[in-house]
């Protein structure tokens, strides 16, 4: 009997046993399922993470390939806008520089040269646009001359006001520093563009300028402190609705029997300069009441910069050559320019501008014609177009500059690409100065300067003598038509002291020469001998 007892606990602790086993292996098999689960959903969430990033990295390959395609499209539009307005503005600046041209003739071409400038304001406000996004916007900062800078805008937007018979103010609300430390350019560029839509959108009524400087901190003769500006003008104003859209770019707001022009950059250029100086710029409108834009700057201010002298360039039509001619140059008769570019309207206004002022031109219409022209001629200065077909201005120079005959001869790049990489490249191939396109005659001819020994000969003007020299008829105008014609002056209207000129030509023969020597003042913007002028008949 014990031993029957003994075998049934043994049994019963087997039975146990085999019992807790199947426990375990019951345990392992669900371990085993959750193991595989989790893997399971590992492997998903692995895949998935891949597949986001695969995602990813085609969204940014997507968004890379689009900025390409942007950039392209921009260098290609620059490219290609830029070239017909060289030609344009070339011979719109050739026609204003002659002498004979009669005066109905100078205002039509005064009329093709502002609306070609404003063309090209457009194209340079979407490259802009574009460089700010990225990132790439240059900044050129030195000290300019403020009371400077501010006259030439109020003078440009005063005649335009005036054109569409609005009265454009300009005030002063504190002393301002005679210098300013900052990016002319730019700032000029935000005034320009909040001042044009003032015009724009400004029908009758008024528009005011106002500007004001707050200093804060002086250190020896310079200052830190703070640049104010508000443009305010009676215009139809801006709905609420529409008052965050205007920031937008190629956004413009207004109803839809108003013509509008533009590309609906102006402002978000402008907002993203004053943001970029420190600012902010703000606007306060009213449907059909006007609107104010106002921002505030940090500057840094000079007060011994002194007075620039306010002098016009005159017209250069000639050259003498300097008897130091520099190694490299040669001592023929006239210096050789050979003109390189594809298209014939631009190597024409080279031509044209340059031929009669004394230089021999050459002309090449591709890079492997030029190379032919400048070992049979040896020029002393190539303008190389960069952008041609069959060779291109990029191969050319780097073949001139390859052999060391040739390593002196200068090399101006002339490109309607005006990318600062595309400007780098023109260095890097030897080129010794860039000029974009559209070409201004003045860079040119000082550039010519820079590389050539010559002296330029300067035009006479036609009246050179001091008013109180000049012998006019002992007839001058009428006491009530001089106080006329002084109100003209003092508001700086050259259109009306041009007007005034021709009414008093035709009242009486007489006062031809006080008439003459009137508009010749005014259309050459003399402004400050037109007030001593003036004043001497008071």
């Amino acid at each position: 009997m014990p031993q029957t007892a003994e075998i049934i606990c043994l049994r019963q602790e087997l039975e146990k046993r085999k019992q807790e086993k199947a426990d375990l292996e019951r345990l392992l098999y669900i371990a085993n399922q959750h193991a595989d689960f989790i893997d399971a959903r590992m492997q998903i969430q692995t895949d998935a993470l891949h597949e986001s990033k695969n995602k990813l990295r085609k969204a940014k390959e997507q968004a890379e390939m689009a900025n390409r395609a942007k950039s392209a499209f921009l260098a290609n539009m620059s490219h290609e806008l830029r070239s017909p307005l060289n030609g344009i503005l070339g011979y719109a600046q050739i026609l204003q520089r002659d002498p004979a041209l009669v005066d109905k003739l100078k205002n039509g071409v005064s009329i093709i040269h502002q609306s070609g400038d404003y063309l090209l304001t457009l194209i340079n406000d979407i490259l802009d646009l574009s460089k700010i996004e990225a990132g790439k916007l240059e900044w050129v900062k030195a000290y300019f001359y403020l009371p400077t800078f501010l006259q030439g805008i109020v003078d440009l937007f005063r005649l335009r006001a005036e054109a569409q018979e609005i009265v454009f103010n300009y005030e002063s609300l504190s002393p301002l520093p005679s210098g300013i430390h900052g990016d002319e350019k730019r700032l000029r560029q935000i005034l320009l563009n909040l001042l044009s839509n003032a015009v724009k959108f400004t029908q009758h009524g008024h528009i005011m300028l106002t500007v004001g400087y707050q200093s804060e901190q002086t250190s020896n003769s310079f200052q830190e402190g703070k640049l104010y500006f508000q443009v305010k003008d009676s215009g139809i104003g801006i709905a609420k609705k529409d008052s965050e859209q205007i920031f937008e770019p190629f956004r413009q707001v207004g109803t839809q029997n108003q013509i509008i022009e533009g590309t609906g950059l102006g402002l978000p250029i402008a907002q993203k300069l004053v943001e970029m100086m420190g600012g902010e710029l703000k606007v306060k409108s009213e449907l059909g009441q006007g609107s104010t834009f106002e921002f505030e700057i940090k500057v840094q201010a000079s007060t011994d910069l002194g007075i620039p002298p306010m002098t016009q360039s005159p017209t250069i039509i000639g050259f003498n050559k300097k008897s130091n001619c520099k190694s490299g140059i040669t001592n023929q008769e006239n210096f050789r320019i050979l003109v390189v570019d594809d298209m014939w309207q631009n190597r024409s206004f080279l031509v044209d501008l340059l031929e009669p002022l004394g230089f021999n031109v050459l002309e090449a219409q591709n890079g492997q014609e030029a190379l032919t022209k400048v070992y049979e001629y040896s020029p002393d200065i190539v303008l190389m177009d960069m952008v041609m077909s069959t060779m291109d201005g990029f191969e050319c120079s780097r073949q001139i500059r390859q052999d060391p005959q040739l390593k002196e001869m200068v090399i101006i790049a002339v490109s309607a690409s005006v990318f600062a990489h595309h400007q780098q490249a023109c260095f890097e191939v030897g080129c010794q100065m860039f000029l974009p396109k559209p070409i201004e005659i003045e860079q040119l001819l000082q550039g010519l300067a820079t590389y050539l020994p010559l002296e330029w000969i300067y035009e006479e003007p036609a009246t050179l003598n001091e008013p109180s020299k000049i012998e006019f008829s002992p007839k001058g105008p009428k006491k009530e038509q001089l106080h006329a014609l002084w109100k003209l002056v003092m508001k700086g209207d050259r259109q009306g002291i041009k007007d005034c000129a021709n009414q008093l030509k035709q009242l009486d023969a007489q006062l031809h020469p006080f008439a003459e020597h009137l508009y010749h003042l005014a259309e050459n913007f003399q402004i400050q001998k037109l007030e001593e002028f003036v004043r001497q008949y008071l």
